[in-house]
């Protein structure tokens, strides 16, 4: 029978690539306000990037304190009044998320791992892998035919000893000239042999060695999906971020270009000096600057969000909501045993298992000695404690934010209390309606802190739940 070895057999990957779309992303930039007219500034109430209307006063005109003129409230135009619940639920309205991206395709959380088996890394680490399929196979069949060719020069050899032997018991050959013809039939034998043993030891060590890269190909892929996924998930609760944080700006813009008007008025009343005033004019510029930034670094993330799951640039996307989040499940997360899994699905730790396989069972591999074996299970070792590491400061992290969370909602929750007493001080007439646009404004940013906040915690939970391949 002949000696055979088993072929490896490997599935190829398919490979989808996501179709290109034509349209190009747009976002809206504010142009820069020229110098304003001196006619006073007020809010415009209703939109969702307003500051809400303070409380009406229940006082008639005359009960209003004598200094209207100087705090603002004779030119502020005050709208209806409200309830502290009306104010709570017109600060939860405007905490909503609006998206800049106009139109085009709408890319949900869910479905950016899916997306991302279009990103060209990706489809380089499949390609790469089934090139390690195809030479592993090659080096199977060469090693097969190896093998064959062994058997089959033995069996000649064989043969011949045999046929030699025949004509020695049928009388044709002396002893001197079978025992001479049988010696350099062996020799010859021995010399056959030991050139395709050589090619067999270099076969089975090639073969090692493309076994190795075919895992080593096998793990790049699931490294790389990882990779980008984490990517188009950092730059999806990016643009969320972002998006809050231009919320706010707009909203602090809104707040000077008030403070601006009001300042116009004084000045025009000779109540400021005109340096009070310059002030704050001069503190609009710098917020219109903050905000072009916002926008712009809003561009980039989504150009970083096209690259990751291997979009076309030119596609015009919008961005899905956050999906919810179980805030109570995190505090309930077991360190031990999510660590045991974080270890488990390392891929660092199965590259270093797969090295130290290699090197322990190469066995025709005169490179790899005693220490180099050794060397690759210090590897296996370190790579492990520093898996470890990484989880600790993931789950530090992911704790860490739990409790910014926590503690921003509670800090939101004083702010709207304070709105309440000052709105009942303004009713009152003890309170300007200064007082409480400026309050009803620290409530607004208290609210998209604790937007913030939460994109934050999402953001090292989902980190964390990647890193445990959940």
């Amino acid at each position: 029978m002949k000696r055979t070895t088993a072929l490896l057999t490997a599935s190829l990957l398919l490979i989808s690539t996501a179709a290109s779309l034509a349209a190009e992303t747009q976002f809206s930039v504010g142009q820069s306000s020229p110098k304003p007219s001196p006619t006073p500034a007020s809010f415009s109430v209703g939109s969702a990037t307003t500051l809400p209307s303070p409380k009406a006063s229940s006082k008639t005109a005359t009960a209003a304190p004598t200094d209207a003129a100087a705090d603002g409230r004779a030119t502020f135009s005050v709208g209806a009044q409200t309830t502290a619940a009306k104010t709570t639920n017109a600060a939860a309205t405007q905490a909503q998320t609006p998206s800049t991206s106009t139109g085009g395709r709408r890319i949900d959380y869910s479905q950016i791992p899916a997306l991302v088996t279009s990103n060209l890394d990706v489809i380089k680490s499949k390609n790469a892998y089934q090139s390690a399929i195809a030479s592993t196979m090659d080096t199977d069949e060469s090693l097969a035919d190896a093998l064959d060719s062994y058997d089959e020069t033995v069996w000649k050899f064989a043969s011949s000893k045999d046929q030699l032997y025949a004509q020695y018991a049928a009388g044709l050959l002396t002893d001197e000239i079978y025992t001479e013809q049988r010696a350099a039939l062996d020799a010859q034998e021995d010399a056959a042999l030991e050139g395709i043993d050589k090619q067999i030891e270099q076969l089975q060590k090639a073969r090692n060695n493309t076994l190795y890269q075919q895992e080593t190909a096998s793990l790049r892929i699931v490294s790389t999906q990882r990779s980008m996924t984490d990517a188009a998930q950092a730059a999806f609760l990016g643009y969320h971020s972002l998006n809050e944080k231009l919320l706010a700006a707009k909203k602090q813009l809104e707040y000077l270009e008030w403070q601006e008007g009001l300042a116009k008025t004084k000045r025009a009343k000779n109540l400021i000096s005109q340096d009070a005033y310059n002030k704050a004019f001069d503190a609009l510029r710098p917020q219109k600057d903050a905000i072009d930034t916002i926008v712009t670094n809003l561009r980039k993330n989504e150009l970083g969000f096209k690259t990751a799951v291997g979009l076309p640039l030119t596609t015009a996307i919008s961005f899905g909501e956050l999906p919810a989040l179980d805030v109570g499940a995190i505090p309930l997360r077991s360190r031990d045993a999510d660590c045991d899994t974080y270890v488990k699905h390392s891929i660092d730790i199965q590259n270093a298992v797969a090295a130290a396989r290699k090197a322990n069972l190469d066995l025709y591999n005169d490179d790899v000695n005693g220490f180099d074996r050794d060397n690759a299970n210090l590897s296996y070792e370190q790579t492990v404690e520093k898996a470890k590491s990484e989880f600790e400061a993931s789950y530090d992290a992911l704790q860490d934010a739990y409790k910014t969370y926590q503690n921003t909602g509670k800090a939101h929750q004083d702010k709207l209390k304070e709105l309440t007493k000052l709105n009942v001080k303004y009713d009152k007439g003890i309170a300007s309606k200064n007082a409480v646009l400026s309050q009803e404004y620290a409530v607004y940013q208290s609210e998209r802190n604790l937007k913030a906040a939460q994109i934050d915690l999402y953001s090292q939970f989902q980190k964390y739940l990647n890193g445990l391949y959940l």
